[in-house]
């Protein structure tokens, strides 16, 4: 057992109390780095995951080291191969009805959202398309405050050590954010879905609080069977 347990660490949320639920010590801290060696995957970089639970509720790694992490050109984590997948992006595009709003994405990977709408920009370090596809875009960076009408971050809340901060940073009146529920995973044991590139795990309740302690209003509801879950609010 590590020194861990002994640690004492406030929630990055409410800076509450927390105890430590889990640990995985020495794990690859990328789950979708494309390595083009054996020797290049024996020896990739590696970090301690040690959950802990706060009172409020919220679960984090508490000695997650984002220097580790390198989201670039051979981190791949697309899933549009998958037919049920795309059918599952096209039903959020059909519930935002985002026709004559300006969109940033954050986090857009390969960019197959937003060329779905036909409009906005969309920025991450790992894309590797042309800057431009019709009016839609691409920044390979991070989101450096643009306004839009309304910012989609899809599966990237979870990566943040600190999401209130990255909340606040949203130049947009409303949201649209996904993420993993942590209840769905607890409940089905899917172990394999708590890995080192995520640093955060919310429940519904804790990612309403998240969004209220940032000056957001909305309400969240399960997607793609419940192991997902969506938030759209506006800001008060």
């Amino acid at each position: 057992m590590s020194d861990y347990r002994t640690e004492t660490v406030n929630c990055p949320l409410c800076n509450g109390s927390t105890e430590v639920i889990l640990e995985r010590l020495n794990v690859p801290v990328h789950q979708n780095l494309v390595c083009d060696t054996i020797e290049e995957a024996l020896n990739v970089k590696r970090g301690d995951i040690v959950l802990a639970e706060c009172e409020c509720g919220f679960v984090f790694n508490q000695s997650f080291d984002e220097s580790l992490l390198s989201y670039g050109e051979k981190y791949n984590n697309n899933q549009m191969a998958s037919s049920a997948f795309n059918e599952y992006v096209s039903t959020i595009v059909e519930t935002l009805d985002l026709v004559n709003q300006f969109v940033v994405e954050i986090g857009c990977g390969q960019g197959d959202f937003l060329k779905r709408l036909g409009n906005g920009v969309g920025y991450d370090p790992s894309y590797i398309g042309p800057p431009e596809v019709g009016r839609v875009r691409f920044v390979q960076g991070y989101y450096d405050g643009l306004e839009a009408d309304i910012i989609v971050c899809r599966h990237v809340i979870e990566h943040v050590p600190d999401p209130v901060e990255l909340i606040k940073s949203l130049n947009a009146p409303k949201v649209f954010f996904e993420t993993p529920d942590f209840n769905w995973i607890i409940e089905n044991g899917s172990w394999w879905d708590i890995f080192y590139e995520h640093c955060s795990y919310f429940t519904p309740k804790t990612l309403e609080y998240a969004f209220s302690l940032a000056g957001f209003d909305g309400k969240v509801q399960e997607a793609f069977g419940g192991q997902y879950m969506w938030y759209l609010g506006s800001r008060g």
